[in-house]
């Protein structure tokens, strides 16, 4: 099983609080809300009518690998990298800091100065990397 269908599994698990199998418009709204996406509550049910689609009014596993296996590489990739972002900016700032970036290599046994790195990402100079400007040099 590869890394993102874990990640689905265990996002569809989280969504579904009551452990029937399946995920709720409510369920859904809920996991999506607090994992920080800030979507309306029309843009979550749109998105829920597009994984439903025997239109019961609720996502089964299978709905969710379905789709998720249509969706492109790329969006995937993306998905994949604002994961690692989230994991690096450890304080939930949106930005990951000189400081963040040198704890998680250091973390994962890796002792190598970042100094280069932040100022090929930090386009704007502010010190620190924004999403877009991670993605930007990861992609």
């Amino acid at each position: 099983m590869s890394d993102y269908d874990e990640k689905a599994l265990l996002f569809f698990h989280l969504a579904d609080v009551d452990g029937n199998g399946s995920i709720t418009l409510k369920e859904l709204v809920d996991v999506l809300h607090k994992a920080g996406d800030n979507s309306s509550e029309a843009d979550v049910k749109a998105l829920f009518g597009t994984i439903d689609t025997n239109q019961d009014n609720k996502i089964t596993l299978e709905e969710l690998k379905e789709v998720l296996a249509k969706q492109d590489p790329k969006k995937k990739r993306e998905y994949a990298l604002r994961a690692a972002f989230k994991e690096i900016d450890t304080d939930g700032s949106g930005f990951i800091t000189k400081q963040e970036l040198e704890s998680f290599l250091a973390n994962q046994g890796v002792d190598d100065d970042v100094t280069e790195f932040i100022a090929l990402a930090d386009k704007d100079g502010d010190g620190r990397i924004k999403f877009e400007e991670f993605l930007s040099v990861l992609s």
